[in-house]
């Protein structure tokens, strides 16, 4: 399980193991596709699926399930998951499929609202706006629930399985600069993560990632008081800074991540551990 508060160059980079172009989704230099971690995994009888509070098609949902040049050509990316491998995709409608008043889907995969159905197969699960504003204007813990949602529906066969969770709208405090819109994502996400290392104390043979494809905002914390609840932040960025991200895993081969490496590494420790 892969949870990331996850510019697709980085995240390619996490999910194929090679740098890629900015802007690139899973495709080489020359546009040629490269396989996702997901993707090796289904081709080894895995189940797949990947969850977002974001848009679907957004960089870090479409590298395990797409391959594209260019990051904002969200119909093509959507079109690309009929003929993956992957078992679901959960997240927010691109802008173009909300304008879209005849969309018929694809053949033999379930276009659904908010709720994974547990009894069916491939399909494509689309959060409505409530289930997509900010934590701060009152988003429920949806991505928590759809966590489990996922885990259960990824392995009821007694498959194994990869779960990529992504805590979107971080990155979008990040680029708005905005204090508590960053700090309530980070707790909602903080919350996701208690629950998928509840999981893995129940299961030895669970991995939990938690991990980012880049900083945004240039957070730094200048001063504090515990008592008053007084923190002095300051913003030095409204886009993606080189700030290191850490790494943090749990669980079976954990210790395969520690130490300092390139993002392409974690595609190739993950190959590792589930040897």
């Amino acid at each position: 399980m892969l949870i990331t508060p996850i510019l697709p160059l980085e995240v390619s980079a996490i999910a194929t193991g090679q740098k890629v172009n900015n802007r690139a989704i899973s495709v080489d230099a020359h546009g040629q596709g490269l396989p996702s971690v997901a993707a090796v995994l289904a081709d080894k009888g895995w189940k797949t699926g990947v969850i977002s509070v974001g848009d679907v098609t957004d960089a870090t949902p479409a590298v395990f399930y797409a391959h594209q040049q260019e990051r904002n050509e969200s119909e093509s990316i959507l079109g690309q998951f009929a003929q993956s491998k992957m078992d679901f995709i959960l997240g927010g409608k691109p802008d173009w499929l909300k304008k879209e008043n005849n969309w018929k889907g694809y053949a033999g995969i379930s276009v659904l609202d908010n709720t994974i159905d547990q009894e069916g197969g491939k399909q494509i699960v689309f959060l409505s706006d409530e289930f997509l504003k900010p934590v701060k204007d009152g988003r429920p813990a949806i991505l928590t629930k759809t966590m489990l949602d996922g885990v259960k529906f990824l392995s009821r066969e007694n498959k194994p399985y990869f779960l990529m969770a992504e805590s979107a709208q971080i990155d979008y405090a990040g680029h708005a600069n905005d204090l508590k819109y960053s700090i309530m994502e980070t707790l909602d996400f903080d919350n996701t993560i208690a629950e998928a290392l509840r999981l893995a104390d129940q299961d030895p043979e669970m991995l939990v990632i938690v991990t980012a494809d880049h900083e945004t905002g240039g957070l730094t914390l200048l001063d504090s008081d515990r008592k008053s609840g007084r923190v002095v932040v300051n913003f030095s960025s409204n886009d993606h800074t080189n700030a290191f991200v850490p790494v943090f895993a749990y669980g079976a081969r954990s210790f395969l991540f520690q130490g300092v490496y390139d993002n392409t590494a974690i595609f190739h420790k993950l190959l590792e551990a589930v040897k």
